[in-house]
């Protein structure tokens, strides 16, 4: 069952942030917290930033650089933002090119907050 007060944040983020084209909050087992994204977009983001997440959690440690905090990636058609929610959860963000990488992060991370805030 959808988390509504992370969906609220969600659907509100999209309204204000026309750039961002979906953004999903997933469980530490690659459940569906909150979504807000075109229909049918669930089905490949879920299992893609669950994959990401592991990778980056993985890769933190054996290199010696703590725990996973974000991951920015930017594609030829747009960019993937990853960050951990603490409470084993965390926010992707699916964005088009005309987002401003930095600015996207900023985002990213303040949403992040809000989300933390309101799980508390």
């Amino acid at each position: 069952m959808p988390d509504t007060k992370s969906q609220s944040v969600l659907r509100e983020t999209l309204y204000l942030q026309p750039s961002i084209e979906a953004a999903i909050i997933l469980g530490s087992e690659g459940e569906l917290v909150a979504l807000e994204a075109a229909e049918g977009i669930e089905s490949e983001l879920s299992p893609l930033l669950t994959l990401l997440t592991s990778i980056c959690e993985r890769a933190t440690r054996e290199l010696g650089r703590g725990g996973f905090s974000s991951l920015f990636v930017e594609g030829t058609q747009g960019h993937v933002v990853v960050v951990d929610l603490g409470s084993e959860r965390v926010l992707g963000l699916v964005a088009s090119m005309t987002s401003m990488p930095g600015l996207l992060l900023d985002d990213a991370h303040a949403i992040a907050d809000r989300l933390r805030t309101r799980a508390a």
